[in-house]
């Protein structure tokens, strides 16, 4: 229907250095937004060497619903997964 808006994505965008992995993250932090941040947050652990972190920019994410923040604390849980809040960079 012309005029109605449905709901983006979420999406991820991956930059690396040595030890880090940067997962940021622009659109709804939602239940399935939520599950994708956990995914590559976890795979980027399991494929990346013991001393690898993963840090998840969230400066862009909007909205963050309950459901994705369930998600940040099992991501949490895992270790080595820290978390950027804030202002969005590109402000």
């Amino acid at each position: 229907m012309a005029g109605m808006m449905y709901g983006t994505a979420t999406t991820v965008t991956v930059a690396q250095d040595a030890h880090t992995l940067v997962l940021t993250i622009r659109g709804p932090l939602d239940a399935a937004g939520g599950r994708l941040v956990h995914d590559a947050a976890t795979a980027a652990l399991d494929a990346g060497a013991e001393q690898r972190v993963v840090e998840v920019d969230l400066r862009a994410a909007e909205p963050l619903t309950v459901d994705g923040l369930r998600a940040l604390a099992r991501c949490a849980a895992v270790g080595r997964i820290r978390f950027r809040f804030g202002e969005p960079a590109d402000l």
